[in-house]
């Protein structure tokens, strides 16, 4: 069980070049938030590149935008697992884990939508759960 995790901005590669010796049991390279949009494609070309020499997870932009579209082209079947934000549906995951089958998902529920949501969407196959999670696909 992973007892620390590290986010990484995507398109920093001197945070990239240091993320994977920090000591951090596992990396999440962040394609989402910590990315300025005009970074994006930078960021999906680093995390690619940083993934065929390191293990880590992706965070990709929210479910079913041309944003997630274009980071699971970049990063599925490499990464060893997805984290979505702003998880509302069932629907979210399923669309997620259609492009990127077998990678294990974790979800952050981050609104009152994906909260009522949160039991259909623990259901969905492929969703995973952090050891830290109160329950699976929660947490952020």
């Amino acid at each position: 069980m992973d007892r620390s995790y590290l986010f990484a901005p995507g398109h920093n590669p001197k945070l990239l070049g240091k993320v994977f010796d920090a000591g951090a049991d596992a990396v999440i390279l962040d394609l989402e938030d910590a990315v300025p949009p005009d970074a994006k494609e930078q960021a999906r070309v680093l995390v690619a590149r940083a993934l065929a020499e390191h293990p880590a997870w992706v965070r990709v932009n929210a479910a079913r935008s041309d944003l997630c579209a274009a980071d699971l082209d970049a990063v599925a079947g490499r990464a060893l697992g997805i984290k979505i934000p702003k998880v509302e549906t069932p629907e979210d995951v399923r669309w997620v884990a259609d492009r990127a089958p077998g990678a294990p998902i974790v979800c952050a529920v981050e609104t009152a939508r994906g909260v009522l949501a949160a039991a259909e969407i623990a259901t969905v196959p492929g969703c995973a759960t952090w050891p830290w999670a109160a329950s699976t696909c929660s947490g952020t």
